[in-house]
């Protein structure tokens, strides 16, 4: 099972990654992208990763996929996981410490939140 942050990594290569991103926090996750796609090749059980993450829409499946992947990868390899988490956490810097949050399938709970500047969307 996927911890958090390797499903936010899997999010942002694969799924939604926030369209406003600094240059430097889309070189980053380019980078991040290029890596997996290295480390995956030839993993018949690997998703197919966008060409640019910016771009990236993949379906919770994609994305559940390639946390998994990854998952078995850092595993694996705690270099390639300590590696990643670094720039992942420069990811975070340049963009501004911003957090998507992707969500899918019904909420039965109240969302409870602290302070939100900006858009906030919530579609049902």
């Amino acid at each position: 099972m996927p911890d958090p942050i390797t499903t936010a990594i899997a999010t942002a290569v694969a799924g939604s990654a926030a369209t406003a991103l600094t240059s430097e926090a889309a070189r980053i996750l380019k980078e991040i992208t290029s890596r997996i796609r290295r480390k995956l090749h030839g993993d018949p059980h690997a998703p197919a990763l966008p060409a640019d993450p910016g771009d990236a829409n993949g379906s919770p499946e994609e994305i559940t996929a390639l946390a998994d992947r990854l998952h078995y990868a850092f595993e694996a390899e705690p270099e390639f996981k300590a590696e990643l988490i670094a720039l992942w956490e420069d990811y975070r810097n340049a963009a501004g410490n911003t957090y998507t949050n992707t969500f899918n399938g019904n909420a039965h709970t109240s969302i409870i939140m602290g302070e939100h500047h900006g858009d906030l969307n919530i579609n049902g």
